[in-house]
């Protein structure tokens, strides 16, 4: 399936499903009563997974090498820190 959006974790937190979309850098926020995609963030290259910790969506961006930091009050993605060497 070419341009598949390829989706590798879910995440339960603040009401909603977080979902990382691995080849397009993005992370998707549901809403599970209403089946419905209330927002897609950008976040870094190759989200892999996500966690809800401290007020906040924590993504882990494999191919990018970094952590990015998601509001949900406000739904925008934050570059947190970059792997170094």
């Amino acid at each position: 399936m070419l341009g598949a959006v390829i989706q590798i974790a879910l995440t339960y937190a603040v009401g909603s499903l977080w979902v990382t979309n691995v080849n397009d850098g993005t992370v998707s926020r549901v809403d599970p009563v209403a089946a419905r995609l209330v927002v897609t963030i950008r976040v870094g290259q190759g989200p892999i997974t996500a966690l809800a910790a401290r007020n906040a969506i924590w993504v882990a961006n494999y191919l990018g090498g970094s952590v990015s930091r998601i509001d949900p009050a406000c739904e925008r993605g934050h570059r947190h820190c970059r792997r170094r060497g």
